[in-house]
C-alpha cells in the first residue's frame, strides 16, 4: 500500500509539472508574436522561406523615397528630396527612380547636408548636373534648385510649396533676362508664342527685404473690360499688368514703366520654374503661373486670379 501511494502522488506531480511547462509556452508566445509566424510562398520565387532580418539597417537604402511615401500630383512628380525640395521628371523618357538616384548623386558631391552643390558635376549614367542659383539668396546653397540632364531626359528640383505643372521643362538659365549693357541675374524671363505676353520671374537682390520675397507677373494686351484707376490721375483705364508676390494673391494695374520684360520664347506645353514660381503656356488658357495656392491665368479673351 506504501508503495502505490509514494506511485500515485508520483504521477500527480508529474501531471502538474507538464500542464505547467505548456502554460508557459502559451505565454510566451502571446508575448512574442513573431514566434509563431510561419513560413509563406513569396512572389520570388523563394517558396517556403522568410528571409531572416540582421536588425542592421541598410546604408544604402536609408532616406530612401519609396512610392508609398507620398502622394503624387502627376506622372511627372517624384516625391521629396533633401530638405524642402521635390523631384521633377523635366523632360524626356527617364522614371522617377532614376530621377531620385540622380538627384541623390548630385547632392553627395558636396560634403555639406541638405545642401546643394555649388559647381557642376557629372554623375553616374551619363547625368551631368548645375545648381541653379538665385540672386536674392546669396550665397546659401540650401536655396539653390537642381537641373541634370541625359540626352534629351532632364531632371529638376523645385521647393515642395510649388504645385507641379503638367509639361516640358525648360533649363532656368536658358531664360535669364540679360539687360542692355550684359548684366544678368534679376530676372527669369519669358514671351509667349504670340508675342502678346511679357512675362518674368522677378529676382533682384536690390529688393532683399522681408517684405519683398519675389514676384511673377505679365505685361500686355488685356481684354478691354478690365480697367483700373491705379494711375496718377485716377481715371479708369485698361489694365496692362498682371502682378503676384510670393504669399500674396496677384493684382491687376497699369504700369507706366515695364516691370516684366520678355525673354526667349516659352513655347506652347513647355514650364519655367525659376525662385519659388512655375509658369506654363496653353494655347486656349493663355499665361498662367503659380506660387503655392495662389496663381493667374492671363489670355486675350480672359483673367483668372485664384
Amino acid at each position: 500500500m506504501q508503495t502505490r501511494s509514494v506511485s500515485v502522488w508520483t504521477l500527480c506531480l508529474s501531471a502538474l509539472l507538464v500542464m505547467c511547462v505548456a502554460s508557459c509556452e502559451r505565454q510566451d508566445r502571446q508575448a512574442d508574436p513573431e514566434a509563431t509566424s510561419t513560413t509563406v510562398a513569396t512572389s520570388d520565387g523563394n517558396e517556403g522561406s522568410v528571409p531572416e532580418s540582421s536588425g542592421e539597417k541598410d546604408s544604402g537604402s536609408e532616406g530612401a523615397i519609396t512610392d508609398a511615401e507620398f502622394d503624387p500630383q502627376n506622372a511627372q512628380d517624384c516625391g521629396p528630396a533633401l530638405e524642402g525640395w521635390r523631384v521633377v521628371l523635366a523632360s524626356g523618357e527617364s522614371n522617377c527612380e532614376t530621377a531620385r538616384e540622380v538627384v541623390a548623386a548630385f547632392a553627395a558631391t558636396t560634403d555639406v547636408d541638405g545642401r546643394v552643390p555649388q559647381v557642376s558635376a557629372k554623375v553616374a549614367g551619363g547625368w551631368e548636373c548645375e545648381p541653379v542659383f538665385y540672386e536674392r539668396h546669396g550665397a546659401d546653397p540650401r536655396t539653390y534648385s537642381m537641373w541634370c540632364t541625359s540626352g534629351d531626359d532632364a531632371v529638376l528640383t523645385l521647393e515642395e510649396s510649388v504645385p507641379v505643372l503638367e509639361g516640358t521643362y525648360v533649363r532656368p538659365y536658358d531664360h535669364v533676362y540679360v539687360k542692355p549693357g550684359g548684366y544678368t541675374g534679376e530676372q527669369w524671363a519669358f514671351s509667349s508664342p504670340s508675342g502678346r505676353w511679357g512675362c518674368s520671374i522677378i529676382d533682384d537682390p536690390a529688393e532683399k527685404s522681408a517684405e519683398v520675397r519675389g514676384d511673377v507677373g505679365c505685361h500686355g494686351g488685356f481684354p478691354p473690360e478690365y480697367t483700373s484707376d491705379s494711375n496718377p490721375e485716377g481715371v479708369a483705364s485698361p489694365v496692362n499688368t498682371v502682378g503676384m508676390y510670393r504669399g500674396s494673391e496677384p493684382e491687376l494695374w497699369i504700369n507706366g514703366d515695364v516691370r516684366y520684360y520678355d525673354g526667349p520664347t516659352l513655347e506652347y506645353g513647355e514650364v519655367l520654374y525659376a525662385f519659388g514660381f512655375a509658369c506654363t503656356v496653353e494655347q486656349e488658357a493663355g499665361v498662367t503661373c503659380l506660387d503655392g495656392d495662389h496663381g493667374f491665368t492671363v489670355s486675350s479673351q480672359a483673367v483668372k486670379l485664384h
